[in-house]
């Protein structure tokens, strides 16, 4: 979903918990292994800034998740405490795309 114009922070935008969640996906071609990579919090704070000197070691031995959590990065600020659902319900429709 990215292109020449857009930003390396954005990745794919998936609907997860009704909250459009920028995620970054790296799927590996032939390991049924994945890593989830949750970012902590503070300001700026995103998936790719916390993670993007990681991701390219990871993706070469397994699929690699990086979700923006509820509020940072590119995914949407809403006033909520469920953000945990939101990174449960993206895990579970990965998951089931498989």
């Amino acid at each position: 979903m990215t292109s020449t114009t857009e930003s390396a922070e954005i990745g794919e935008v998936i609907t997860a918990g009704g909250i459009e969640t920028n995620v970054h996906i790296r799927r590996h071609p032939t390991s049924s292994d994945t890593v989830l990579l949750l970012h902590g919090s503070g300001p700026g704070v995103s998936a790719f800034t916390n993670w993007r000197l990681t991701i390219p070691y990871l993706e070469q031995e397994m699929t690699v998740i990086a979700p923006d959590i509820v509020g940072f990065g590119f995914t949407c600020l809403l006033y909520t405490l469920r953000a945990h659902e939101t990174v449960l319900d993206l895990v579970c429709r990965l998951l089931l795309e498989k």
